[in-house]
């Protein structure tokens, strides 16, 4: 059982962190996110470097940056469904089983009834 808890547990801290980080790019997004995004490149040349970072901040302050946090958010939305359905499924599978009672009952059922004297 303990290792079950541990299992459920794990599955809920993955929807749990990508809820999280979900609600964080949404912030990010609203707050005023574009003037504080900054790429930096690293290439051994360093003319190389600072044209293709003025290039990507330029294309940030557009309509880049909305593009990029709308993937972003979709990425993360979409990795959160999944850990929820994960979720959902594994701890629906667990107390949706039927029961013994509700088994035996329906063997009962299925049985051929002996004949009447």
């Amino acid at each position: 059982m303990t290792s079950d808890r541990t299992h459920y547990a794990k599955l809920m801290d993955k929807w749990r962190e990508a809820e999280a980080l979900a609600e964080l790019i949404r912030q990010f997004a609203d707050d005023g996110g574009r003037h504080r995004l900054k790429v930096k490149v690293e290439h051994p040349d360093p003319v190389v470097a600072g044209n293709a970072e003025r290039v990507i901040n330029d294309m940030m302050k557009n309509n880049g940056f909305g593009v990029t946090v709308q993937k972003a958010l979709e990425r993360v939305e979409r990795k959160r469904d999944d850990a929820r359905e994960e979720f959902l499924q594994e701890a629906g599978a667990g107390y949706l089983a039927p029961s013994t009672a509700e088994r035996q009952l329906g063997d009962l059922l299925r049985e051929p009834r002996p004949p009447k004297k």
